[in-house]
């Protein structure tokens, strides 16, 4: 969902994507270079402060841009605000996708979000095959021609509206029917493995154990061995109280998945799983995230996830082969590594060797189009561990220092304001009220009957509001429910604030 930024910097939007003019393309790639962007337009964050000074610009989505102050000639950035993607199609969202994939390409490029090395690498892969891909497209095209062509794409889009919604409609009912059969009711989808283990502690070496792992509903349980099971637990977790992250490394073919576990006196609690294959590692992972937002195994998108993740994890598996293995009749495309991979990747390794790495990558996805490339992006880009985080510096009710708010598509959490450490989370399933109180511009939250009221130092509390009720909002228009009409009014009900 886009919004408007209102900061004062005196270039807009469309400078990322050309001159102004009829020439502009929202659908198609900038034309605009890295080195300029970086230097000129884009800020580059240096540490969460400045993460947070980010969201300092946004505008009132209930309110006119002229009741805002914005006039004539004004610039204003258009960004999407909402990390929440589930209803895009290739068949008719080309200009909406390709804004997407460029917000998170220049996002990556500026350090707004961290990735590592391998999954800077794919992303680095997908970009040059998007860029490939319209080249070859500009080339077999002269200019009439792709004006052409463009007309042609948005006619089709539009002719394929309906048969888009009504594809959307079979999914939806497709799943509507899948949940409803009797193995769905009468038999509680669960997980269950022999892992290994460890919890970390302060004095203590890293010394792996083995465990049977069993993960049903919301919780997981740990026993002895598998004769163990619904017995003797060794401990049982509530997965709703835990913040789940990951860790891959292919070279040495580790998994791992760290869960951190909170409780109302703030104390901290670690258990990181190692899986020893990406089939395990998925389908834990998932899960692992789902139950941290109060879902399921039963939830309808499970599976899909599952896929999207192997598909994502065989791609970043290739960026750890140093020197390309060529496929039959694959001729690596000449490319700037300096245009795909952020300035600090670019300080780990030489310019031939991230070239080669790109390649061993990009041999994989030739075939893809611009369009399946950049879902392609997409879906790596939400597998992410800061994936549309949007940070606050804000200071609690009864507390001294200052600490960093993090809002994302799933859950809210307070992070140390130097190290981006979870120190609690909360899923949106357990809000129970929100407001804002104008006269002391505090925002007031009941999670799971506690209160908890903040002051936010870097954004209007209206913002910080319209954060939570737009996720929640986002949230009951799941992938489940598709086909479903945009309700303005509820969704201007959860953001507005003033009611």
């Amino acid at each position: 969902m886009p919004s408007y930024s209102g900061s004062n910097s005196t270039i807009s939007t469309h400078s990322l994507d050309g001159q102004l003019g009829g020439d502009l393309e929202l659908g198609n790639n900038p034309g605009i270079s890295v080195q300029e962007a970086l230097q000129s337009i884009l800020h580059c964050p240096k540490n969460y402060v400045e993460k947070a000074r980010l969201n300092a610009g946004w505008l009132d989505s209930s309110r006119s841009l002229m009741e805002q102050g914005i006039r004539a000639e004004d610039a204003v950035l258009l960004r999407v605000k909402f990390y929440y993607f589930y209803d895009l199609n290739p068949k008719f969202d080309r200009v909406r996708i390709n804004q997407i994939y460029q917000q998170m390409r220049w996002s990556l490029m500026c350090g707004e979000y961290g990735c590592t090395d391998d999954e800077m690498l794919l992303l680095a892969a997908l970009q040059v095959q998007v860029d490939e891909e319209m080249r070859r497209r500009k080339k077999s095209l002269g200019a009439e021609d792709k004006e052409m062509e463009d007309e042609r794409e948005d006619e089709e889009g539009d002719e394929g509206g309906v048969e888009a919604a009504l594809d959307s409609l079979q999914d939806a009912l497709d799943r509507s029917s899948l949940s409803r059969r009797p193995s769905d009711i009468t038999k509680v989808p669960q997980l269950q493995d022999l892992l290994s283990y460890y919890r970390p502690k302060k004095l203590g070496l890293k010394s792996y154990k083995k465990g049977y792992f069993v993960l049903r509903d919301l919780a997981l349980s740990v026993y002895k061995n598998e004769s163990k099971v619904n017995q003797e637990t060794k401990f049982h977790q509530d997965l709703t109280k835990c913040e789940v992250s990951q860790t891959t490394n292919f070279a040495r073919k580790e998994f791992l998945i760290k869960l951190l576990i909170s409780d109302l006196n703030e104390t901290k609690k670690e258990l990181i799983i190692r899986l020893d294959s990406t089939e395990k590692y998925a389908k834990w992972l998932v899960a692992f995230r789902l139950a941290t937002k109060g879902r399921t195994m039963a939830d309808s998108g499970y599976e899909e996830d599952v896929e999207s993740l192997k598909s994502v994890l065989n791609l970043q598996r290739m960026s750890t082969k140093q020197t390309r293995q060529s496929s039959s009749g694959y001729d690596s495309p000449k490319f700037d590594p300096e245009s795909c991979l952020a300035p600090r990747i670019l300080k780990k390794m030489s310019a031939q060797e991230a070239v080669n790495r790109i390649s061993a990558i990009h041999s994989h996805v030739t075939r893809m189009s611009v369009r399946e490339a950049q879902m392609e992006y997409i879906r790596a880009w939400q597998q992410l561990p800061e994936t549309g985080n949007a940070y606050f510096v804000v200071k609690f009710q009864n507390q001294k220092k200052e600490e960093l708010l993090a809002i994302s598509p799933d859950h809210m959490a307070r992070l140390d304001i130097h190290t981006g450490e979870p120190l609690r989370t909360w899923t949106y399933t357990a809000v129970e009220n929100w407001s804002v109180n104008w006269d002391t511009c505090h925002v007031h939250l009941q999670v799971n009957g506690e209160k908890l009221a903040l002051q936010c130092y870097t954004a209007d509390c209206k913002v910080i509001h319209e954060f939570i009720g737009a996720y929640i909002f986002l949230m009951l228009r799941s992938s489940d429910k598709g086909g479903q009409e945009l309700d303005e009014e509820y969704f201007q009900k959860l953001t507005g604030g003033r009611d």
